[in-house]
């Protein structure tokens, strides 16, 4: 967050491209040009500085990949810039904090997980995040198979034994740098020793043996649409939790925006936040209480203490304060409002 300063979000759908296409360019210059606009309305000290550091993000953007949308983030201690493999809607957020949500959103969908690739005689380890995948960093990947000496007596079977052994040990190190859920993917025998005899496959999102492995590309959206099954999962273990704690823990649940809100900022600590995926509540928080706004028409010309979403700042709030964000499909928490915190025990 920034601290004097304001903090400037843009948002910008985009069309997968290697380089941002002249169309999307030009509507993000007209973003910024808005961004702008509204930092001159609100008379802000240091405009000037703030809107350099945006111009370097919207330039950098333009010239680099696009996904299926952008997002700009500038403020005095943050200047980034994410692409992103979800589309969001375009948008121009100048408040006390910034607009997280869509970017926690594509995190939810495409969180960090790691990638192992077991073919041939190779085994290697990948972080993977939003549309990127990566050679994770480790003095133990990639692995090679280690060829029997003449003369020792080690059969095939041995040698693969040893193989899988030193890369579950190998996991084992590199995930307790990296504590991730995880996909294996690879040729069948050496996946499957695998899957029987590791001890480091805690939090397993998925499993791939067939012809996709052998295509990066198709490796990549087979291992996504893995990861989208195990976030469904996720998604009913967060829904579970939150009934048993209305079952055994009614003391710990509250529900609404509102009066999470107020927990939360009254120090209560948060263990779990789950809101359904689309719904915003802009509103204006004061020594009055909080009134909901229908809509921001002038978002310069806001009363004081708005919140363009009050929704994406309680999930900053929670995420601050150590806990953890699940988001559920519309309607799914009807009964609780939309949302629904978890707290410690008192």
């Amino acid at each position: 967050r920034a601290a004097a300063w304001p903090s400037v979000t843009i948002l910008l759908d985009t069309t997968p491209a290697e380089r941002m296409t002249t169309a999307d360019a030009a509507r993000l210059q007209e973003l910024v040009a808005e961004a702008e606009r509204q930092l001159a309305a609100r008379s802000v000290i240091g405009a000037g500085a703030l809107l350099t550091e945006l111009r370097l993000l919207a330039d950098t953007a333009a010239t680099s990949p696009t996904g299926l949308g952008v997002a700009l983030f500038a403020g005095r201690a943050v200047q980034r810039c994410y692409r992103l493999p979800e589309p969001v809607e375009a948008a121009v957020v100048v408040e006390d904090t910034f607009r997280t949500r869509d970017l926690l959103r594509t995190l939810h969908r495409t969180p960090p997980h790691l990638l192992l690739v077991m073919r041939g005689t190779m085994a290697q380890l990948y972080r993977a995040y939003a549309d990127t995948l990566l050679p994770l960093p480790s003095p133990d990947f990639p692995m090679q198979l280690a060829v029997p000496v003449l003369g020792r007596l080690e059969g095939g079977d041995e040698v693969l034994d040893d193989f899988v052994r030193r890369v579950d040990r190998a996991l084992g190190r590199s995930r307790r740098r990296h504590p991730a859920p995880i996909i294996v993917a690879g040729d069948p025998e050496p996946v499957q020793r695998l899957l029987r005899r590791g001890r480091n496959l805690d939090r397993l999102a998925g499993v791939l043996t067939g012809p996709e492995v052998a295509d990066p590309r198709a490796l990549h959206l087979a291992a996504r649409e893995q990861l989208e099954q195990y976030l469904r999962f996720r998604q009913d273990e967060a829904l579970l939790l939150l009934e048993q704690a209305r079952r055994t823990q009614p003391d710990t649940l509250v529900t609404g925006v509102e009066a999470a809100w107020h927990t939360v900022t009254c120090g209560a600590l948060p263990l779990m936040l789950v809101v359904e995926e689309s719904f915003r509540f802009p509103a204006v928080v004061d020594e009055e209480g909080i009134r909901r706004l229908d809509w921001l028409h002038a978002p310069e010309m806001a009363p004081r203490g708005s919140h363009t979403d009050l929704v994406d700042d309680l999930i900053e709030l929670v995420i601050d304060r150590g806990g953890w964000v699940a988001f559920a499909d519309d309607d799914r928490l009807r009964s609780d409002r939309r949302v629904a915190l978890v707290t410690t025990e008192a």
